[in-house]
């Protein structure tokens, strides 16, 4: 059973990459759980548990933390459980954020592991250029197959971590929760209305009103989905992403 959320698609290849190297591996969109307040989840003898997502200021998305508090997991037998972050910097304390939660919910994590993926946060900077992109795809797939080799065999790498990673995201989660308010999100004139944005919010945030979104919540989980998957780039957030690229993971991206 693999847990995920993923804004940009980053986090779904690599869930997907390990649920079809890793037989009878069900996938479940944390977002959706926590929209229908699907909470209850049984494991089966022998199947592993994994928790897959990105890390958001060097901590968890505040959908996975909201998922990860109400998680009810019950099981016959003490489960191996496995996290893995994508990222593009570093892990910073997203994993020790996590091994927190789980604690309270009496689930103990096994291992863990990191992989770096392009990187998309165009709120502050451009994404990745197109070759340095192909390269770390590459890059994440050939760790993935390693990972896959790991989590078959229970084994755990662990992801480097330190002190200052700790000191540095707390201060980066406060950031994060001014960050996360919608107000700044707006979409310029010529938006073709295709509701894209609205249909991939993993809060529902946006809704279509005459054609056009409009942010009806003061805060969303700032995945950026709505700016990186906009068709037609229309979709802004303050006035520097305008003049900023978009990045969108080869698995979302329509096929030809």
């Amino acid at each position: 059973m693999i847990f995920y959320f993923s804004g940009t698609g980053n986090s779904l290849f690599a869930a997907k990459y390990i649920s079809e190297n890793i037989q009878d591996e069900v996938l479940i969109d944390m977002a959706q759980a926590v929209r229908e307040e699907n909470y209850f989840y049984f494991l089966k003898p022998e199947e592993t548990c994994g928790f897959v997502f990105p890390v958001y200021y060097g901590g968890m998305p505040s959908v996975v933390a909201q998922f990860v508090k109400n998680l009810r997991l019950t099981s016959d037998e003490v489960p191996y459980v496995y996290a893995l972050v994508t990222y593009g910097g570093k892990a910073g304390g997203s994993l020790q954020s996590l091994q927190a939660a789980l604690d309270r919910r009496y689930i103990n994590l096994t291992a863990t592991f990191g992989v770096q993926m392009p990187d998309n946060y165009v709120v502050m900077y451009n994404p990745s250029t197109p070759d340095k992109t192909k390269v770390v795809l590459v890059d994440a797939e050939d760790e993935l197959e390693k990972i896959v080799k790991q989590i078959q065999n229970r084994e755990n790498p662990g992801v480097p971590h330190t002190p200052v990673d700790t000191v540095v995201t707390t201060g980066m989660q406060i950031a994060y929760r001014m960050m996360r308010k919608t107000a700044s999100f707006s979409v310029d004139d010529n938006c073709i209305g295709c509701g894209l944005c609205e249909k991939i919010c993993p809060v529902n945030a946006i809704e279509m009103v005459d054609y056009k979104p409009v942010w009806v919540k003061s805060e969303c989980v700032h995945c950026v989905g709505c700016i990186n998957r906009c068709p037609v780039q229309n979709i802004q957030y303050g006035t520097k992403t305008k003049k900023r690229g978009r990045y969108v993971h080869p698995i979302l991206k329509p096929k030809e």
